[in-house]
């Protein structure tokens, strides 16, 4: 029975596909198999009940996916309900033209459930082989923003220096457009950007507690009532989060990975002045326990910061896949229920 103070918020799931050795057993996964998991992880979500499964772009890193756009091709295929979305898209990184025609094939392949999130990163280090640099990253986000919004749109390419006639980017999108959410939550550049062009705005996955996020979260929402557009308001949050059926179980199981997860990336997340050790990160962003504690937890957070969606990052840390599984499976049956609409 769903608690009445529950706020209804989309419940999500999402891989950053870390390459970590599991610190339990010391195996590690080939990284053909890690990248296979990732995907038969989106599979599990959709059966589970999970609104949404989601992959990030990273480069240089021990993060395996430097294109969300493959992984969610083979899970267009795969999948039937579940909508695909990108956790994140580094746009100045890309070629708006290219990812407009990726995103057409996506939407098409999927029946129209592909989402993008697109933001500047949280590091540039290697950035200038893609000619980023940190001082005009925003100034190149936002003229492709300008110009990937267009095209999704069904906006023709104008004649000029490279054609001489009109040119539609094929194939369309089956959603006009899919929806583009801004990732943001550390720059207030970030959050005027998504209010700069009304849309949805979506915190990062770092190692800072929910109230962090509120001094952006009221400038978004001030920002877009002040552009008369309360009703774009769309905002989503990650947090890490583990379930098992009983709350030492949970912790048995999930810390030792959390802990592995935090020492080796804690270079490229951040804490930003917070303690990372596992009973700071329980109380603010990691979620771990029995399935009523982790719906408590999940609710608890959904109405702090009034969250239209949230997405759950589970797979951290060398976590063996079938264990995954189960918790994935035990989230469906246990916890995602109380957050469904009727």
């Amino acid at each position: 029975m769903m608690h009445a103070w529950y706020h209804m918020t989309m419940i999500g799931l999402f891989s950053l596909a870390d390459h970590l050795a599991d610190p339990v057993t010391g195996e590690i996964s080939s990284m053909r198999q890690r990248l296979c998991e990732v995907i038969e992880q989106g599979v599990v979500a959709e059966r589970a009940g999970f609104e949404r499964f989601a992959v990030g772009e990273h480069h240089f890193t021990n993060y395996l996916v430097p294109n969300a756009n493959l992984v969610l091709s083979a899970l267009a295929v795969r999948t039937e309900r579940i909508r695909l979305f990108t956790t994140v898209t580094l746009l100045a990184y890309r070629h708006a033209i290219q990812l407009a025609e990726d995103v057409g094939v996506l939407d098409q392949l999927s029946g129209g459930r592909i989402e993008l999130s697109v933001a500047r990163g949280v590091t540039f280090e290697g950035a200038g082989h893609f000619g980023v640099s940190e001082a005009t990253v925003y100034r190149d986000l936002e003229h492709k923003l300008v110009e990937l919004l267009h095209v999704l749109r069904g906006g023709a390419l104008e004649p000029g220096e490279f054609n001489q006639r009109p040119l539609s980017v094929v194939p369309h999108p089956l959603q006009a457009p899919p929806p583009i959410w801004i990732g943001g939550g550390l720059s207030e550049a970030s959050c005027d950007v998504a209010v700069k062009f009304g849309l949805p705005l979506i915190l990062p996955s770092l190692f800072r507690h929910p109230e962090d996020y509120q001094p952006i979260v009221d400038r978004y929402r001030n920002g877009m009532v002040a552009r008369g557009w309360p009703e774009r308001i769309r905002l989503g949050m990650p947090n890490y989060c583990w379930v098992a059926k009983t709350t030492q179980a949970a912790r048995q199981q999930w810390r030792p990975r959390l802990e592995q997860y935090v020492t080796a990336v804690s270079s490229l997340r951040g804490s930003f002045g917070r303690n990372v050790d596992f009973e700071s990160l329980m109380a603010g962003p990691a979620i771990c326990g029995s399935p009523a504690e982790v719906a408590d937890r999940i609710a608890f957070i959904n109405e702090r910061l009034g969250l239209d969606n949230h997405i759950l990052l589970m797979d951290v840390g060398g976590m063996p896949f079938n264990e995954l599984c189960d918790s994935l499976e035990l989230m469906g049956s246990d916890v995602l229920p109380h957050f469904q609409r009727d």
